[in-house]
């Protein structure tokens, strides 16, 4: 599932083949650094596509919506967020999400239901690593993608480019499959893709030397 992290180590293998030893610590701070691009970059890409009251339900934990919801903060917008975490645990998942996300500065509560209506909210989540079948996100996402989807609500799946993949993930522990079909886009630093052009952009990537 951990694509993402796949794709930066072959990178820099294949830096550090080219330049030698010597020089592999300047090559993995270049490397951390233009991750930490990509990231603001896929998250920046995603908040020009809210509302600008936007309200995000998400759940799970991971950088992905909170960089987001720093974009739009950012931008001058004022979002809120909705984390959805069933379990009620202090240390949960979604518990730790949104207490990341209340200290950006936006509005955050834990919601052990979804919404009933959907008006107005946004539905977001990161990735361990997207398919062009599916994204990889922890439990309970795919519960979230389904009734964003049935409420006619979007779904942004926000990640790097890097965590795009041809390997069809197997499910994991505490990790959900999340069909593209319903996500409304997969949003990286290149922009905005529907499952075809993910799947079109991870065909050309493949096809590169």
């Amino acid at each position: 599932a951990m694509a993402g992290l796949g794709t930066a180590v072959h990178d820099l293998a294949a830096q550090l083949a080219a330049t030698g030893p010597a020089e592999a610590g300047a090559i993995a701070e270049q490397g951390a650094a233009a991750l930490v691009e990509r990231a603001s970059g896929a998250a920046a890409n995603a908040a020009a596509l809210l509302p600008p009251s936007a309200t995000l339900v998400t759940c799970s934990y991971g950088s992905a919506v909170p960089r987001l919801v720093a974009a739009a903060l950012g931008a001058g917008a004022r979002p809120r967020a909705i984390v959805f975490e069933p379990d009620p645990s202090p240390g949960s998942h979604g518990r730790r999400m949104a207490a990341r996300i209340a200290s950006l500065g936006a509005p955050c509560a834990v919601a052990k239901d979804l919404p009933a209506d959907w008006g107005g909210r946004v539905a977001a989540i990161g990735a361990d690593a997207v398919s062009p079948r599916c994204a990889v996100n922890g439990i309970p996402s795919l519960r979230l993608a389904r009734a964003a989807s049935a409420a006619g609500a979007a779904l942004y799946v926000v990640c790097e480019d890097a965590k795009l993949t041809a390997a069809a993930p197997a499910p994991e522990a505490g990790m959900d499959l999340v069909d593209l079909e319903l996500v409304t886009a997969v949003v990286t630093e290149s922009g905005p893709m529907d499952a075809r052009a993910v799947s079109a952009r991870i065909s050309g990537r493949s096809s590169r030397p």
